[in-house]
């Protein structure tokens, strides 16, 4: 081989090495014509404890201080609430403010609103948080990216490589995984009741399965908050364990709680609607009269009961062992007649 053929080789592979070295190195994940300008080179430091790593740069030092006392606070809470243990060190990238993270490329993606406020960063096995001035957002930006992690990791395996394969195998609808990351991170507030009365005056949990985006969040956020409310959270950590044993989480849901999905719904529906919307008590409980049910079996549930408006009919819906049905009866008459069905 001639000097300049070795010497050309050479320059190559020192070019390929470099260029490897800076995307690990800034965990750059870019899609084909989104990228950004990086305006700023981050020269990163870290402080290491025994179960994770906090990353920092110039004139971030106290911002990653704070970062690591929130999670060694957050991180046991949530093993503990998820029963699930890491055994993996955390990895934490800590920026100054928002602009630089959106000068960074992490996590890049199609939708731009999906990279900013309100959501997880995490690009492999690294949580991404910013400082926006509010150490109250950086915290649930912390529950956030542990519990996302965390959750990745129980449903899909402890390594990237895993995890990637296995959730091709196991694909989930955007509200569960997103829904219980909200939830783990930030309760349920004000700001979570006025969204789900919004959705539920318009009747936005009809296809609760195709919703994306932050409808799909705010309605997992709610069902996850029923559940917990309702059930108990301990069964938080088995209905994960049933949907990645069964791939189904109507499957996990009828396994753990003993109802389906859709019946959850709207259990959930109705509750929220009374708290609300203030139903009218006759809109979920019967009138005194002999007359309009004789007979009530002890397995099955009523609801959302309505006269006619000639006071000749009523309608009413029962939940017997995750079947819901509609009823259309005739006062002073035996007959119930059922006109609607499902989840048989």
């Amino acid at each position: 081989m001639s000097f300049k053929r070795f010497l050309s080789a050479l320059i190559f592979a020192l070019l390929f090495l470099q260029k490897s070295f800076a995307q690990y190195y800034y965990g750059m994940q870019m899609d084909f014509g989104k990228n950004r300008i990086q305006y700023q080179d981050f020269n990163w430091t870290y402080f290491d404890y025994d179960r994770y790593k906090v990353y920092l740069y110039q004139g971030g030092k106290e911002i990653a201080q704070y970062v690591s006392a929130s999670v060694d606070k957050q991180l046991p809470i949530l093993e503990k609430r998820l029963d699930f243990q890491m055994n993996d060190k955390v990895q934490i990238l800590v920026y100054n403010n928002q602009n630089d993270f959106k000068q960074s490329n992490l996590g890049l993606s199609a939708e731009e609103e999906t990279n900013v406020g309100g959501v997880t960063h995490i690009v492999g096995d690294k949580i991404n948080v910013y400082f926006n001035g509010s150490h109250v957002d950086l915290d649930r930006q912390i529950r956030a990216g542990l519990a996302d992690l965390m959750i990745s990791k129980r449903m899909f395996g402890g390594s990237a490589r895993e995890m990637v394969r296995n959730s091709t195998l196991l694909v989930l609808p955007d509200w569960f995984k997103q829904g219980l990351i909200r939830y783990l991170s930030e309760g349920w507030h004000t700001l979570s009741d006025n969204q789900l009365l919004d959705a539920i005056k318009n009747d936005r949990f009809s296809k609760f399965n195709r919703l994306t985006g932050k409808e799909a969040y705010m309605a997992g956020h709610a069902l996850w908050y029923y559940i917990a409310e309702t059930y108990g959270e301990a069964v938080i950590p088995n209905i994960l364990y049933m949907t990645k044993v069964s791939r189904s989480p109507d499957n996990a849901l009828l396994f753990v709680v003993g109802t389906s999905l859709n019946n959850l719904i709207f259990e959930m529906t109705e509750v929220f609607n009374k708290r609300y919307i203030n139903y009218n008590d006759s809109l979920r409980t019967f009138p005194a009269s002999p007359n309009v049910l004789s007979k009530q079996k002890k397995t099955r549930h009523y609801y959302s009961f309505k006269v006619s408006p000639d006071g000749q009919k009523v309608v009413y819906s029962t939940n017997e062992l995750g079947q819901f049905k509609v009823w259309l009866h005739t006062l002073g008459e035996e007959e119930h007649k059922r006109i609607l069905k499902f989840n048989p």
